[in-house]
């Protein structure tokens, strides 16, 4: 029979919060716990006591879960950064090649751009001839 330690944990606080007086005394002593005489009483208390404890066990399930989903959040997030500082450093080698290339180049850019909240287009097309010369 496996134990599981969670429910354990849930009812423990649950006894906790249910008797503070017991979990805070420090001259605890069994017949300061006064049971009722009436079973039907003891029943109604136990399955108080089972409410709470499943409470706190469907808030602790949708912890793990917000924990799961963070965590997968948290994973996508640093895969986004890692591609975006990739990019970074292959535009920063593009750049650097192209300045350091020197002598006279022709660039020729073109691309469309689309925004689907005004419905708009855009077409774009440049030409760019650069000519080195030196300061010195």
């Amino acid at each position: 029979m496996k134990i599981d330690w969670k429910i354990i944990l849930i009812i423990s606080l649950a006894i906790i919060l249910i008797f503070p007086q017991v979990a805070i005394s420090n001259d605890f002593d069994i017949e300061d716990l006064d049971p009722p005489d009436d079973y039907g009483e003891l029943l109604e208390r136990y399955r108080d006591m089972a409410q709470i404890a499943l409470s706190y066990k469907k808030l602790y399930e949708e912890a793990e879960q917000d924990v799961i989903r963070l965590e997968q959040r948290v994973e996508s997030v640093m895969l986004q950064l890692e591609r975006q500082q990739d990019l970074i450093e292959v535009q920063d080698e593009l750049i650097n090649d192209l300045l350091s290339a020197g002598g006279n180049n022709l660039f020729i850019t073109a691309g469309f751009n689309y925004l689907p909240v005004r419905n708009e287009r855009q077409v774009y097309v440049g030409l760019q001839y650069q000519i080195a010369v030196p300061f010195f």
